[in-house]
C-alpha cells in the first residue's frame, strides 16, 4: 500500500477504477488517515454500510459516520422513518462539530 492514488487539488473531480471489496476500505483508510477528513459517496447504501464496518478494521483511531439516504422519493405522500432523520441529523452535527475524519 506504499503507492496510494493521489488526491485531486480542492475543487477538482478524478476517477480511480474499481478496487476490490475490502482494498477500497484499506486504501481509503489509509487516504483518511493522510489527508484528514474525506467525504466517500457510495453506488448504494450496502456499500456505505460495508466501508462503515471496514475501514476502522484498517485504521482503528478514525471515526467514521454514515449519512443515509432518505428511502423515501421526493413526491411521496409520507415521510423518512425517524431513526433515519435521527440518525442524519447526529451524522450532520459530528461533521459540524468536526468529530469525524471520514
Amino acid at each position: 500500500m506504499d503507492s496510494l492514488p493521489r488526491l485531486p487539488s480542492a475543487g477538482q473531480k478524478t476517477r480511480y477504477g474499481m478496487l476490490p471489496d475490502g482494498l477500497d476500505a484499506a486504501v481509503l483508510a489509509q487516504l483518511a488517515e493522510q489527508q484528514g477528513k474525506l467525504v466517500i459517496l457510495t453506488a448504494d447504501a450496502q456499500a456505505a454500510q460495508r466501508l462503515k464496518v471496514e475501514i476502522p478494521f484498517f485504521a482503528p483511531e478514525l471515526k467514521v459516520a454514515l449519512l443515509p439516504d432518505w428511502e423515501t422519493l421526493p413526491y411521496d405522500h409520507f415521510s423518512p422513518h425517524g431513526e433515519l432523520v435521527s440518525e442524519r441529523l447526529a451524522t450532520l452535527w459530528q461533521l459540524r462539530r468536526a468529530n469525524v475524519r471520514c
